[in-house]
């Protein structure tokens, strides 16, 4: 895959201030996932219009249950802000959501095995009923993964179904943007809100503008790249933390049996967690709020790293180490354009 040209843009353009009830962007997301949720509500913040698509696949966006279990300050009222402004609506009949939206995102769930392989047979589905979408349409539509996909999913396999079920051509009538967010749970709407650069790659400069356009009024540095370096981005993200926790959780346990009381006296904050220092007597993560699942996403980020690396055939000690005990679970056939062992 030919490397893509990196610019970088801070503030990509003067944008005037939403008038209330007023979107900017029209853009469509399938994914009733907490991700899905997430970008429904910041993009909604934002001032653009947002329509959750359901469909049998990733299931019936339900705003109501989903506040009843979100951990996540705010977005429930942000949810209901945006939906009350006009901003946010929930369809579901895709073709008629991709018709007036200029842009897409896929915000679904990939399941991954305790190796670290991924299941891309939901997305599989999804791709190609969108491709189908964007045929009806007819017109220019950019493509946003969201979704936490193996490298080289994008350009192997999402790029090629959606060209084969729309009957258009990648840079010509669509575009794929790479958008990961490696956010932490409990915290995830003030670190989209707070981040001072946010990495993706694109397909090309139409697609990229696309996603410039809907977080331009974002105080933080827009860099896009490469598409196989914007999918690595989610895993390595919250691999490095789970290395630099699980470290954290080391040197607390010594200062707990050397009666050290401030774990900031003997490890920088540069290699704390952004959710601050864990103190020697908070003990495992599952004490933490929402550490369990944090750590939970971390180690899956972690297998997954080891996975692709085995079937690069790279030697990673590091993350061999840190990934835990060897799983004896292959899969038997190549896992549809993304990394795979055979």
């Amino acid at each position: 895959m030919c490397q893509q040209a990196q610019f970088h843009v801070l503030h990509p353009w003067p944008a005037a201030a939403a008038r209330r009830g007023q979107a900017r962007e029209h853009v469509s997301l399938i994914g009733c996932t907490p991700d899905g949720f997430l970008r429904l509500a910041c993009l909604g913040e934002l001032g653009h219009q947002v329509i959750g698509i359901s469909d049998a696949t990733c299931g019936t966006f339900d705003l109501d249950a989903w506040a009843e279990v979100c951990d996540e300050p705010y977005l429930g009222t942000m949810l209901e802000d945006a939906a009350d402004l006009g901003h946010l609506r929930l369809g579901f009949d895709l073709d008629a959501s991709v018709a007036v939206s200029d842009a897409t995102l896929l915000c679904v769930e990939v399941p991954r095995a305790a190796n670290g392989s991924s299941d891309l047979s939901r997305l599989e589905a999804v791709v190609n009923s969108l491709g189908r979408a964007m045929a009806v349409k007819g017109s220019y539509h950019t493509v946003i993964v969201c979704s936490a996909v193996p490298p080289g999913t994008t350009m192997g396999m999402i790029a090629p179904l959606l060209e084969q079920a729309s009957g258009g051509q990648l840079g010509e009538d669509f575009g794929i943007v790479v958008w990961p967010l490696p956010v932490s749970p409990g915290r995830a709407v003030d670190e989209f809100f707070s981040q001072e650069r946010m990495v993706f790659g694109a397909s090309d400069r139409r697609a990229a503008q696309q996603l410039f356009a809907l977080l331009a009024e974002l105080d933080c540095e827009l860099i896009c790249g490469d598409v196989l370096a914007a999918e690595l981005r989610y895993f390595t993200m919250q691999a490095w933390n789970a290395v630099r926790y699980r470290f954290q959780e080391d040197i607390g346990r010594l200062c707990t049996a050397m009666a050290i009381d401030d774990i900031g006296e003997v490890l920088d904050p540069d290699a704390a967690l952004r959710g601050g220092w864990m103190t020697p007597a908070a003990g495992g993560a599952d004490e933490r709020e929402d550490g369990a699942y944090e750590v939970g996403l971390q180690q899956d980020a972690l297998t997954a790293l080891r996975y692709f690396a085995r079937c690069l055939q790279v030697s990673t000690p590091t993350v061999e180490g840190v990934a835990g005990a060897d799983v004896i679970a292959w899969p038997g056939k190549r896992g549809g354009g993304g990394l795979s062992c055979n």
